[in-house]
C-alpha cells in the first residue's frame, strides 16, 4: 500500500511471505518460498523474487551487462512492453531513476533474471523456472488486491 510502484503479483501463489519496502517507496522486493510450484532459487528456501522498481529500462544499460560480466542478454516482450532475459554471469543490472541518474541491483539469487518496462515501472524476476516458465510467470502477473 505505500509502494509508489505498481505492486504485480502471480495469480495461484498467495500473498507473498516477505515484503521489502526502500524509505522513499520507489524499490519494492516481494519473496515467496520454494515449494512444489517454485523450485528453490539457487540452493535457498526461496522459489520466487518479484522486484518492481519506479523508474526506466535502458537498452544501453543492458549493453553495459554484456561488457561488464560477460553475462547474456536476450531481448524478450512481455505482453508488448520491452524486455530482458539476462543469464550467465553474475551481473549489475541498472535503470534510470526519476530525476536523473540510475538505481542499481546486484544478482541477488541466481545468475538469471527477466526485467521489463511497464509504464513508469522496471519488473525484475528471478525465479528457478528457467526462460520458458518465467516468462509465462511475468506474462500472468496481475495487479494485487
Amino acid at each position: 500500500r505505500e509502494a509508489s510502484v505498481e505492486v504485480l503479483v502471480p495469480p495461484g501463489l498467495g500473498q507473498p511471505a516477505e515484503a521489502y519496502l526502500d524509505a522513499a517507496g520507489t524499490r519494492l522486493s516481494l519473496l515467496w518460498p520454494a515449494n512444489e510450484q517454485l523450485p528453490p532459487i539457487g540452493g535457498s528456501r526461496i522459489g520466487l523474487l518479484i522486484q518492481a522498481f519506479v523508474g526506466r529500462l535502458e537498452a544501453q544499460q543492458m549493453e553495459k551487462i554484456v561488457h561488464e560480466s560477460g553475462a547474456d542478454v536476450r531481448a524478450v516482450e512481455i505482453h508488448g512492453a520491452p524486455g530482458y532475459w539476462i543469464s550467465g554471469a553474475p551481473h549489475v543490472f541498472r535503470w534510470e531513476v526519476p530525476g536523473g541518474g540510475l538505481g542499481e541491483e546486484r544478482t541477488r539469487l541466481v545468475n538469471d533474471a527477466l526485467v521489463w518496462q511497464a509504464g513508469t515501472t522496471v519488473y525484475r524476476i528471478e525465479s528457478g523456472l528457467g526462460f520458458e516458465e518465467t516468462l509465462r510467470l511475468a506474462e500472468s502477473l496481475e495487479p494485487a488486491d
